[in-house]
C-alpha cells in the first residue's frame, strides 16, 4: 500500500487521514476535519489519486436470515435472493456471515448475519469523488471498519464494542474478525451513562438467547473510551480501546480519528464497493500497468535506434577516408546503408508508440454513471486505431429472468452510450440462448 488517503463521513463532519504502509501496520502523515461542504474543494486540490471512504449508513438493512445448506459458492445468489424478497429492494450492495447451522421445521438451514445498503446511496457518495478523477478503493461501514482495530485472544473468543456516532450509540458483536450482530439506539449522553451499561446488558443477553453468543468484554472505542462516571455494572468486563503499536500517530488525537484509521485494517469482505465500480477500478488498474509497459518500451526502442544511428554515423565517416584505397570497404558501406533504411522502417513505430493516447478515465467515468440494472460486464477490451481513436468491445451477460426484461436492459444501456460525447456504437447484439450480449464501440476523442 502507498500513500492512501481514508476519509470518514462521520455525523456533524469529514475526517481524513493520510497514512502510508510500515510492516504491518502504517504511518500517518496527516489527519484533518473538514465540513461536507468542503468535499469538493478538497477532491479538487487534493494531488492523491486513491481513497478509502468510511460511511455512516443511517438507512441499511442488518440482521440475521436463515437459507438452505448449500457449498458456499452458492450461498451468494441465495442471500441476494432472500434479501431482494425481504427488502423489496433490487439494487443493493451487502455482505454477510455464517453464524452456526440450526434445525428450523426439522429442516437444517444456516443462519447469517447480512448487512446490505442501496447501491444509489452508494453511487452517490462514490460519484463525488469519480467526478475529480479519483480511484474509490473500497467502501466500508462505520460499523466494520471499527471491529477491524478488535483483536480477540483467542480464535474463538467474542467481543462487543460500543462507539458513539453523535446522538446514536452502535454496539456490535464481533467474533473471527466478522461482525455478528449490530444494533443503534438514541443515546441520551454523549459520554458513557448508565443508561448505556443498561443497553450492553439487554443487548448480551439477546445475542446469547438467539446466537448463543457471549461477549468476554465490551470495548469502549473513540470517545467513550475516556474516563466516566457509571453506576450500574456491566455483565461482562469494560476495556478501552488504545493505540497499538502498529500505527504511528499522535496518542491523543486517536480516539478523534479511529474511524479513519481503522478503515485501513477493514477486511475486503465488508467492502460495500458496488461490482460496477470495482470493475472500473480494475480496468483502470490495468490501463495503468499497461501505459509503463508502452512506456518502457518506447524508451527501449528510442535508445536503440540513436545506438543504430551513432554507430552508422561512425562507419560513415569511415568508409568516407579510405574508399578510394579500400574496395572491400565499399561493401561495408553497402550493409551500412541497408542498416539506415531498416532504422527508417522503426522509425514510424516508435513514433506511433511515443503517441499521446486519448484520455480514457473520462469515458470508464461516464460507464460507471449507467444504470446497468440486470447486465453485468464479463470483458471490456480497447485497441488503439490511431493517435485519437480507440475501438473498444464489451462483451456481458444477463441474469435477468425474462427475455424481454433483457432486451429492455439492453436497449436502456446502448441508449445512455450513445448520449456520451465522443462514443458511437458501431454494432450490437443479443445471444437469447445464453443471455449473452456483445457491443462493438468507437471513441474518437476530438477536444
Amino acid at each position: 500500500m502507498d500513500k492512501t488517503i481514508a476519509v470518514s463521513f462521520e455525523e456533524s463532519n469529514i475526517k481524513i487521514v493520510q497514512a502510508s504502509s510500515k510492516g504491518s501496520g502504517i504511518s500517518v502523515e496527516r489527519a484533518e476535519v473538514i465540513e461536507y461542504d468542503e468535499l469538493d474543494d478538497f477532491l479538487k486540490r487534493e494531488k492523491a489519486s486513491e481513497f478509502i471512504v468510511t460511511y455512516d449508513f443511517k438507512e441499511a438493512y442488518h440482521g440475521f436470515l436463515s437459507i438452505p445448506i448449500t457449498k458456499p459458492r452458492f450461498q451468494q445468489k441465495i442471500v441476494a435472493s432472500e434479501l431482494s424478497r425481504i427488502t423489496k429492494q433490487e439494487n443493493l450492495s451487502f455482505t454477510y456471515v455464517p453464524i452456526d447451522q440450526r434445525i428450523v421445521d426439522k429442516k437444517k438451514v444456516l443462519e447469517i448475519f447480512y448487512f446490505a445498503v442501496d447501491n444509489e446511496v452508494i453511487q452517490d457518495v462514490v460519484g463525488r469523488f469519480y467526478d475529480y478523477n479519483k480511484v474509490v478503493r473500497a467502501v466500508f461501514p462505520t460499523v466494520f471498519s471499527a471491529a477491524s482495530l478488535i483483536r480477540s485472544g483467542t480464535p474463538d473468543e467474542a467481543n462487543m464494542g460500543l462507539f458513539s456516532t453523535g446522538e446514536e450509540k452502535i454496539i456490535f458483536f464481533t467474533k473471527h474478525g466478522s461482525v455478528y450482530f449490530i444494533r443503534n439506539y438514541e443515546s441520551v449522553d454523549a459520554e458513557l451513562s448508565d443508561f448505556d451499561i443498561q443497553n450492553i446488558n439487554m443487548t448480551i443477553s439477546y445475542c446469547y438467547q438467539n446466537i448463543q453468543i457471549n461477549p468476554s468484554s465490551v470495548v469502549l472505542l473513540g470517545d467513550l473510551s475516556e474516563s466516566c462516571n457509571i453506576k450500574t455494572l456491566t455483565s461482562v468486563p469494560l476495556a478501552a480501546l488504545y493505540k497499538g503499536k502498529n500505527i504511528q500517530f499522535d496518542s491523543t488525537k486517536f480516539n478523534e480519528y479511529f474511524l479513519p484509521i481503522a478503515s485501513f485494517f477493514a477486511p475486503n469482505l465488508s467492502n460495500m464497493l458496488s461490482t460496477d465500480f470495482k470493475n472500473v477500478n480494475m480496468l483502470i488498474k490495468y490501463m495503468g500497468y499497461a501505459s509503463k509497459a508502452f512506456a518502457i518500451l518506447a524508451v527501449l526502442c528510442t535508445g536503440i535506434i540513436c545506438y543504430g544511428l551513432i554507430d552508422s554515423m561512425d562507419k560513415r565517416n569511415r568508409l568516407t577516408d579510405v574508399m578510394s584505397a579500400q574496395s572491400a570497404v565499399l561493401k561495408t558501406h553497402a550493409e551500412s546503408m541497408k542498416r539506415e533504411d531498416v532504422l527508417r522502417n522503426i522509425t514510424p513505430a516508435v513514433d506511433f508508440l511515443n503517441r499521446p493516447a486519448p484520455v480514457l478515465r473520462e469515458l470508464l467515468a461516464e460507464f460507471a454513471e449507467i444504470d446497468m440494472r440486470d447486465l453485468k460486464f464479463r470483458l471490456l477490451e480497447a485497441r488503439a486505431e490511431d493517435r485519437n481513436t480507440y475501438s473498444l468491445t464489451i462483451e456481458g451477460v444477463s441474469h435477468a429472468d425474462k427475455y424481454y426484461s433483457l432486451q429492455s436492459s439492453f436497449d436502456d444501456v446502448i441508449a445512455a452510450m450513445r448520449t456520451i460525447k465522443d462514443l458511437s456504437v458501431k454494432s450490437k447484439s443479443v445471444n437469447l440462448g445464453d443471455k449473452s450480449f456483445r457491443i462493438e464501440l468507437e471513441y474518437r476523442k476530438t477536444g
